[in-house]
């Protein structure tokens, strides 16, 4: 279909015409189905104190995801990166969505501006498990639908209290820092991307709810889902003040409340700060959307709060198919990503995700994305080859508790030149393999992989 290019929300009308000028519809294209060769088994054992409780498993689960445990050791972080910084901009001035910026989103985001955004991501916050402190770390997922904003910030926030240097315990206020932090993180990165393209210095957007609907011929026109409609703009030309202003009470209330709507927000912020029509000109169709029928996130959501761009692949940088490009990660970054569609041959992951610069992954398996991550950044060494464990938090199912997996990155051998046997074959229906384990064989080819007396999650 063929849409208006709506102007970004904290640009001139100078900067704008520019904007729309420079951008083409990009077409449609298969996605490239090929697979990267995995990265080197690396793996160290970690003999440090357990730092994240382990609950004892439950052979009577009340969800199919419920299993949890974890254990890590205390290692020197590697070195963060600051959010990408450009020289100061005069910010212009907080201003109400228009009736034509809610199409646009709505098109974006569903495929039609009649439809509204799914109830599940109308009532999801970013908030944590209410489990007495036991878990300091885990996001909550209340319903299925915005998992892969929930999982990004999920990784992002283990990234700020891991590798952040924050002191354990993690009490309610570094857990809402390390938010905050977050947030900051997945919208500057969006705005520097627009700002490479268009020029000038990069200005985010976040949005918060005004009382009343912001665009009223909106409104009136189309169904209600009391959050595109009631958008208010409040537009940072530098991450302090993007930092100041998430800080603030009023904000950090509106996106931490369990049933408010901050996952949807925060993707609505993500897309103005690229610009509706960069962040749809960075998948490979144009038409595509970003939740798709089922109100699942589809891939560009991840990507665009990953790499501030909404690429529609896994792979390395931009593939060329029949005189198409089509874009995958740009970079290698601090988090990761594995999915177990790559072992089936589905898709293929590339090294900058399989390979990021702390381990701490997001996990694409059965329709569903999750975490999995170690506080000991040595697990990525690719010389390793002791044992070593991972932790699985699956946001959406969280009764039990985390999962603690050990991973033997040298069990198996799946190039048949030792004595070692070769791993379980992934279409062998008859072994029963966890998808975990598909999973983490993606990134660990030879690994042996013990549940820890948890019950695999099938």
């Amino acid at each position: 279909m063929a849409l208006r290019q709506l102007e970004p929300p904290c640009m001139s009308a100078r900067s704008a015409a520019s904007e729309r000028s420079a951008r083409s519809t990009h077409s449609s294209a298969t996605t490239d189905a090929a697979r990267r060769p995995s990265a080197a088994a690396p793996g160290t054992e970690n003999s440090s104190p357990r730092l994240f409780p382990t609950r004892q498993p439950k052979r009577e689960r009340r969800s199919q995801r419920s299993r949890r445990g974890a254990r890590g050791g205390r290692s020197a972080s590697p070195a963060r990166d600051e959010p990408p910084r450009g020289p100061p901009a005069a910010a212009p001035p907080p201003r109400a969505i228009t009736a034509a910026e809610v199409r646009e989103l709505r098109t974006l985001l569903t495929g039609d501006p009649g439809r509204i955004l799914p109830a599940p991501w109308r009532k999801q916050g970013l908030c944590f498990v209410e489990d007495g402190g036991a878990v300091q770390y885990g996001l909550e997922q209340h319903d299925g639908g915005p998992c892969g904003v929930i999982a990004a910030v999920q990784a992002v926030v283990l990234d700020e209290l891991v590798y952040g240097g924050s002191a354990r315990p993690w009490d309610a206020k570094a857990r809402s820092k390390a938010v905050a932090a977050a947030l900051v993180a997945v919208l500057w990165r969006a705005a520097a991307a627009a700002a490479e393209e268009r020029g000038g210095p990069p200005v985010a957007t976040l949005c918060v709810l005004a009382r009343e609907p912001c665009a009223a011929d909106a409104a009136a026109a189309l169904r209600p889902d009391g959050v595109t409609e009631r958008l208010s703009l409040r537009c940072c030309a530098s991450p302090e003040e993007l930092e100041r202003l998430v800080a603030s009470p009023a904000v950090r209330r509106l996106y931490e409340a369990r049933r408010g709507p901050g996952a949807a927000l925060l993707l609505l912020s993500a897309v103005l700060s690229r610009t509706v029509a960069g962040a749809r000109g960075d998948g490979d169709d144009g038409d595509r959307c970003f939740i798709d029928g089922r109100g699942f996130a589809n891939f560009e959501v991840i990507n665009l709060l990953l790499f501030g761009r909404a690429h529609s692949n896994a792979f390395d940088g931009v593939r060329d198919v029949d005189g198409v490009a089509l874009r995958g990660a740009p970079r290698r970054d601090r988090v990761g990503l594995l999915a177990a569609d790559e072992a089936r041959g589905y898709f293929a992951v590339g090294d900058f995700l399989k390979s990021p610069r702390v381990p701490i992954f997001i996990v694409y398996s059965e329709s569903h994305f999750s975490v999995l991550f170690s506080d000991d950044p040595a697990v990525l060494d690719a010389d390793a080859d002791r044992p070593f464990d991972l932790t699985y938090w699956d946001c959406l199912s969280t009764e039990d508790g985390p999962v603690r997996l050990t991973v033997d990155p040298c069990l198996y051998d799946a190039s048949g030149k030792s004595h070692r046997p070769a791993p379980p074959a992934v279409d062998d229906d008859a072994a029963l393999i966890p998808p975990l384990d598909v999973v983490v064989r993606t990134r660990w080819p030879n690994a042996g992989i013990d549940w820890n007396d948890s019950e695999p999650i099938l």
